[in-house]
């Protein structure tokens, strides 16, 4: 017998999205960002993760966009007590300085934050670039948890992320 695997999800205080740009309306994304930290901290004590080199656990966060990078850099502050590491998964032919690697480490949470999820498209190349770029993987890698401000439906994903912090989500049956 199957058994059907199935996403945790954790619920923000408010259904709504963040003002898009991110940003905009700072006090209200700042709410949500402090309400997406808090619950990271239930899902994943620090206490309950190995530490690396500086005595700290890490969070890898994966994000495209400016909406992303934004997001990783003002939920940052919210978790001291974790090393956030942020892998900035650039779109296909987008040529910026850096270079395309991403940090991959089995021992910490893999995470992808953004701002919304609409067709589910930026999410699911940033999950396809992870998969993709860590070799000898059996395949489907796991994602430990997707963060989003307003609602998820589980059709739009190509993948099932083992937590989603959202303001609701609607599985498909």
């Amino acid at each position: 017998m199957k058994i059907k695997y199935q996403t945790k999800f954790h619920k923000l205080k408010s259904r709504t999205k963040i003002p898009y740009p991110v940003g905009a309306r700072m006090t209200k994304t700042m709410n949500k960002v402090k309400d997406m930290a808090d619950n990271l901290r239930r899902i994943f004590p620090a206490d309950s993760l190995p530490l690396n080199g500086d005595d700290k656990p890490q969070l890898i966060f994966n994000v495209r966009g400016s909406s992303g990078a934004i997001l990783s850099g003002l939920i940052t502050p919210f978790l001291t007590e974790y090393e956030v590491v942020i892998n900035y998964i650039r779109k296909g032919g987008e040529r910026h300085h850096g270079s395309d690697d991403i940090f991959l480490n089995e021992a910490y949470p893999w995470i992808i934050l953004d701002d919304f999820v609409d067709s589910g498209e930026t999410v699911n190349d940033i999950y396809n670039k992870m998969v993709g770029d860590y070799h000898g993987h059996e395949y489907p890698m796991r994602l430990d948890c997707l963060i989003v401000s307003g609602e998820v439906h589980q059709s739009k994903l190509a993948f099932n992320p083992d937590n989603i912090i959202a303001g609701n989500y609607f599985r498909t049956i």
